[in-house]
């Protein structure tokens, strides 16, 4: 055999060798290289200050509730204030506990506090003092944090909520049905889905941002309330207490709170027509 094939067998097995080792070792590599990342991501976060030390939680740790915090504290007559938020900017609790003491050193501090259900899976834990002289907040530290009892909940159904919108009535006809718009709200799921849904339209509570969209209601009504809903056939009928008679008033207003519950009953299967008990509400 040629010195020649010798040498470009041996180049070939080095070729070989050299990526072989790259695709052993890569993930090995990447993956100190990511959680060095992490690490140095983690030690940015302030955890102490002249006046405050966090000790527990850490950072991104996983939290029970109730939760327990716990640190170090210098503040003014050993008032330690804490706060626990999600990520949306919820406030799920509002509290304080005290130091062991004040004034010339760092005293320790551990307190339990409950929070309410969370709506994202990550939150935050302020942890303060209130200024003794314009109870501003000052020496804040915040410990972002996973709540353990989060839990995405799938027990929940998207439905539509319909108004008046009065942009799209001020087009055309203002008393058109076609001027009653859908907005999106989300439910719980329940066995009672048609019936949740006009309770939550009777309520009348639109966004800012619909209200800017030309969406308006005279929901709630003073005195009116939906009792029961029956479904057969395709035909809902939906039975009404109006104490104060105020689903009358003209043809315009009458029919388009009408138009109102309808569309929103009517997005349900099954749901074909729809009737209202008793014969009286909601007429001019």
């Amino acid at each position: 055999m040629s010195s020649k094939i010798i040498t470009i067998i041996f180049a070939v097995i080095l070729a070989i060798s050299f990526i072989a080792g790259i695709i052993f070792y890569w993930p090995a590599i990447f993956s100190s290289e990511q959680k060095a990342g992490e690490n140095n991501f983690l030690s940015q976060i302030i955890l102490q200050n002249d006046f405050l030390k966090v000790s527990a939680p850490i950072p991104y740790q996983k939290i029970a509730n109730p939760v327990r915090i716990s640190g170090e504290s210098n503040f003014f007559e050993a008032n330690v204030c804490v706060r626990i938020k999600d990520e949306t900017g919820k406030i799920l609790a509002e509290s304080f506990t005290g130091a062991k003491g004040w004034a010339d050193a760092l005293y320790p501090f551990s307190a339990e506090f409950s929070y309410d259900p969370p709506s994202s899976p990550k939150g935050f834990i302020e942890v303060f003092e209130s200024s003794p002289k314009d109870g501003k907040e000052q020496n804040k530290i915040v410990v972002p944090v996973l709540f353990g009892d989060y839990q995405v909940d799938s027990q929940k159904i998207k439905i539509s909520l319909y108004y008046y919108n009065q942009a799209k009535g001020q087009e055309g006809d203002p008393c058109s049905e076609e001027a009653v718009l859908a907005v999106e709200r989300e439910i719980k799921k329940t066995n009672t889905p048609v019936q949740d849904a006009v309770n939550l339209l009777l309520k009348g509570e639109l966004t800012e941002t619909e209200k800017q969209e030309g969406f308006n209601t005279e929901f709630p009504l003073e005195g009116f309330s939906l009792k029961g809903a029956n479904l057969k056939d395709g035909l809902l009928l939906l039975e009404f207490e109006d104490k104060e008679n105020k689903t009358s008033g003209g043809s315009c207003r009458a029919g388009l709170l009408w138009a109102q519950i309808e569309k929103t009953a009517k997005q349900f299967s099954g749901v074909e027509e729809v009737s209202f008990k008793p014969d009286d509400v909601f007429q001019p």
